[in-house]
Protein backbone atom coordinates (compact mmCIF):
# COMPACT_ATOMS: atom_id res chain seq x y z
CA UNK A 1 0.00 0.00 0.00
CA UNK A 2 1.80 3.60 -0.89
CA UNK A 3 0.94 5.64 2.00
CA UNK A 4 1.11 9.75 1.10
CA UNK A 5 1.80 12.03 4.25
CA UNK A 6 1.00 15.67 5.10
CA UNK A 7 2.55 17.77 7.56
CA UNK A 8 1.76 21.84 7.25
CA UNK A 9 0.89 21.62 3.71
CA UNK A 10 3.94 19.71 2.81
CA UNK A 11 3.23 16.44 0.99
CA UNK A 12 5.67 13.47 0.53
CA UNK A 13 5.32 10.09 -0.40
CA UNK A 14 4.41 7.63 -1.60
CA UNK A 15 6.05 5.30 1.76
CA UNK A 16 5.18 1.64 3.12
CA UNK A 17 3.55 1.07 5.82
CA UNK A 18 7.34 -0.54 6.75
CA UNK A 19 8.91 2.96 5.94
CA UNK A 20 6.83 4.87 8.24
CA UNK A 21 6.99 2.77 11.03
CA UNK A 22 10.87 3.02 10.57
CA UNK A 23 10.02 7.05 10.75
CA UNK A 24 7.48 7.24 13.51
CA UNK A 25 10.23 4.94 15.69
CA UNK A 26 13.48 7.88 14.76
CA UNK A 27 10.61 10.49 15.07
CA UNK A 28 10.94 12.16 11.58
CA UNK A 29 7.54 11.23 11.30
CA UNK A 30 4.32 12.15 13.94
CA UNK A 31 1.29 10.26 14.44
CA UNK A 32 -0.81 13.11 13.93
CA UNK A 33 1.13 13.35 10.64
CA UNK A 34 -2.07 13.25 7.90
CA UNK A 35 -1.73 10.58 5.89
CA UNK A 36 -3.98 9.21 2.69
CA UNK A 37 -3.87 5.72 0.96
CA UNK A 38 -6.14 4.51 -2.05
CA UNK A 39 -9.45 3.59 -0.34
CA UNK A 40 -9.87 7.07 1.89
CA UNK A 41 -11.72 9.89 1.27
CA UNK A 42 -9.54 12.41 2.97
CA UNK A 43 -6.70 12.53 4.93
CA UNK A 44 -6.46 10.65 8.39
CA UNK A 45 -3.65 10.75 11.13
CA UNK A 46 -1.45 8.30 10.80
CA UNK A 47 -2.01 6.79 14.44
CA UNK A 48 -5.62 5.41 12.61
CA UNK A 49 -3.79 3.95 9.50
CA UNK A 50 -3.97 0.23 10.67
CA UNK A 51 -0.74 -1.14 11.67
CA UNK A 52 1.26 1.97 11.54
CA UNK A 53 1.46 3.16 15.06
CA UNK A 54 2.28 -0.76 16.88
CA UNK A 55 4.30 0.86 19.83
CA UNK A 56 2.00 1.49 22.62
CA UNK A 57 3.96 2.46 25.40
CA UNK A 58 3.37 0.46 28.94
CA UNK A 59 3.27 1.99 32.43
CA UNK A 60 6.14 0.70 33.71
CA UNK A 61 5.47 -0.77 37.51
CA UNK A 62 7.89 -0.87 40.20
CA UNK A 63 9.05 -3.85 41.56
CA UNK A 64 6.87 -4.25 45.03
CA UNK A 65 10.17 -4.57 47.39
CA UNK A 66 10.14 -1.12 46.12
CA UNK A 67 7.05 0.30 47.08
CA UNK A 68 7.63 -0.63 50.75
Amino acid sequence: MDIYINRGGQRAGPYSLKKIKECLAEGSMQSTDLAFHEGLTDWIPLSQIDGAVTDVETPKQFPESDCR
